[in-house]
């Protein structure tokens, strides 16, 4: 959102997009207006890895290779919850603040003439859940993105989520769409988005988009 505030007038766009992952939920803060934002990227300093560092990486990779063992060590993780149900005060008072600004950030755009959209990507998890049919005991894979899409029609903006999307293509070509170890999309995976999201702005835009390749 404060990006957006600082770029919008620089750029003047047509449509406003905004990618969506489940970890957002729980990095979210509230914003206010006499925040600034200091510079948009952050230094990470990595420390030497030491020969038990790697045999225990060795080991995770290992482990997590196997679709089932993945998706049950995900869920004894602090991520477990964003996907458990019943949900608990947390995860709803992260919700609640996710909608509140993505309404802000909606208004703002639509104030200037500008579509939002927001595109969700699912979590490695959710793709290896449901590609797998798994139905684990209070695990709804789906809960965050239905709640999410009832909200956008509610308020007006668009909500495009990815999740079929991906765990049909893996299900149907058996090919990996993310680094098993990090949980990012790999090439293909961005491919299948990539390809995704350009039907889907074809589709709602081709009229006013300039579709000539320049």
């Amino acid at each position: 959102m404060l990006i957006l505030k600082r770029i919008f007038p620089l750029y003047k766009p047509d449509v406003v997009v905004i990618v969506f992952l489940p970890n957002d939920l729980f990095t979210n803060t509230p914003i206010s207006e006499e925040y600034e934002l200091k510079g948009d990227s952050a230094v990470h300093k990595r420390g030497e890895k030491d020969s038990n560092s790697h045999l225990l990486t060795l080991y995770k990779r290992a482990l997590i290779s196997f679709d089932w063992i993945y998706a049950k060590l995900y869920l004894m993780t602090g991520r477990g919850a964003y996907f458990s149900s019943p949900s608990t005060q947390t995860f709803e008072d992260k919700m609640n603040l996710t909608k509140e600004l993505l309404e802000r950030a909606a208004r703002y755009s639509e104030s200037r003439g500008a579509e939002f959209l927001v595109i969700s990507i699912p979590q490695q998890f959710q793709v290896l859940y449901k590609e797998n049919g798994y139905k684990f005991d209070n695990t709804d894979v789906d809960l965050i993105d239905e709640e999410f899409q009832k909200f956008a029609e509610e308020k007006g903006f668009t909500w495009i989520t990815l999740l079929d999307v991906l765990a049909e293509y893996k299900r149907n070509e058996g090919t990996e769409l993310y680094y098993r170890l990090d949980g990012h999309l790999n090439k293909d995976g961005n491919n299948v988005v990539g390809d995704y999201i350009t039907s889907a702005f074809i589709e709602r835009f081709g009229g006013i988009m300039n579709l000539s390749g320049r």
